[in-house]
């Protein structure tokens, strides 16, 4: 037969089961769609139609689209991400592969729970997003918890948000002015953060256009001059 599975493709006559006897690659066309069972150089096992591999389909177990528990699910090639895995999940963590992009929920050592797909864990490698300070939790890495002095600050300009929505780290804020005079002083704790650099950005800014004003508005540029001092003073242990 021309145009059968020997013919045309010999490379999978050695893929052939012997489960599929006494059927063999000279009595089927390539093209079939006849479902019969296959056994690769890897050593695994499958049942798929002649037409898919005649279309280049490899198999299923090596590349993950077929789980085999024991073999190449989550639980058997990552022991480690397994212990991490939450409860609450639907399925098992032999049910999936190492490669799924499906979400599940993680819990880390520290009781920590988040939504991830398998592959941004196996394959990303990502870990906690609350232990990593990627994301704020309330009551652990929020402003509030971690610096309560700073959070009992908060300006009433930024509600709805809350000292326990953000993290100690600097960002889009406010802050009463006095606040700021403070922590500036005594050694801010987030000088070396963006929001600083672009205040005393600013200032520079603020400096130069007083000096171009005209002579009749003297008074408001010296005192904008010693208002830039001030603060570059301050700024002067900080950068």
């Amino acid at each position: 037969m021309s145009n059968s599975l020997a013919e045309v493709h010999p490379e999978l006559v050695s893929e052939w089961s012997e489960k599929n006897l006494p059927l063999t690659p000279d009595d089927i066309t390539f093209g079939s769609n006849k479902k019969v069972w296959w056994k690769g150089a890897c050593g695994h096992e499958w049942k798929t139609s002649v037409k898919a591999r005649s279309n280049g389909e490899k198999c299923p177990i090596c590349s993950g689209a077929r789980v085999i528990a024991g073999i190449n699910d989550l639980a058997t090639l990552e022991p480690l991400l397994e212990k991490q895995w939450s409860e609450k999940n639907k399925i098992k963590p032999t049910e999936v592969s190492i490669g799924s992009h499906k979400k599940v929920i993680w819990r880390c050592e520290k009781g920590h729970e988040w939504e991830a797909a398998v592959k941004s864990r196996t394959i990303n490698k990502t870990g906690c997003p609350y232990c990593s300070h990627n994301k704020v939790l309330a009551g652990f890495n929020d402003l509030a918890m971690l610096l309560p002095d700073i959070a009992t600050e908060w300006s009433e300009r930024n509600y709805p948000l809350l000292p326990t929505q953000v993290m100690a780290t600097c960002g889009t804020i406010n802050l009463d002015y006095r606040s700021l005079y403070h922590h500036f002083e005594n050694g801010c704790f987030m000088a070396d953060c963006q929001a600083v650099v672009e205040i005393k950005n600013d200032l520079i800014r603020t400096m130069g256009e007083c000096r171009d004003v005209t002579d009749q508005y003297q008074t408001g540029r010296s005192a904008y001059l010693r208002l830039g001092q001030l603060f570059m003073r301050l700024f002067a242990g900080l950068l």
